[in-house]
């Protein structure tokens, strides 16, 4: 055996039987969800060893590569290269499927939040008073102020009249 058919049998040795997923793409892609996982949550001890503190980019920018390479894997020998109308008419297709897709499951979302909503009324007062806490008047009279004429100028005030 020549060395030349030596390197192309162990080439072939590594790449997938076709029909077959190539795990190795996935578990790459387990891994730059990992690092975007431990990249948005702080304090984590191994946020100094992923992808964002070592170049331009983050394992976002590698998960969105590997998946692109596992798609021209998966869809690349179903299409004609050399017929590039159908090509294309076929990747519009592809995008339009997942258009609808995206805004049913958007519009989906949305209706159950209405209903929700119309089914579980929250009065306006409920609904901000969790999140305004700031701008909600101060009961408690501050060390030295004693009658209401210094506690209502402590207190917030509209911004406009």
């Amino acid at each position: 055996m020549s060395a030349t058919s030596a390197a192309s049998a162990n080439v072939q040795s590594s790449r997938p039987v076709s029909g077959l997923r190539d795990t190795r793409l996935d578990v790459l892609r387990a891994l730059a969800l990992l690092m975007i996982f431990v990249d948005h949550v702080p304090g984590q001890p191994l946020e100094h060893w992923t992808m964002k503190n070592f170049g331009f980019s983050d394992a976002s920018e590698l998960f969105v590569l590997i998946s692109g390479i596992a798609v021209a894997l998966a869809y690349g020998r179903k299409y004609d290269l050399k017929n590039l109308a159908s090509l294309t008419v076929k990747a519009w297709k592809r995008v339009g499927t997942l258009f609808v897709a995206h805004m049913t499951g958007t519009l989906l979302t949305l209706a159950i939040l209405e209903h929700w909503f119309m089914v579980l009324p929250l009065p306006s007062d409920a609904l901000w008073k969790w999140g305004l806490r700031s701008r909600q008047p101060d009961t408690q009279a501050p060390h030295g102020a004693q009658d209401e004429a210094q506690l209502t100028a402590l207190r917030p005030r509209p911004l406009m009249d």
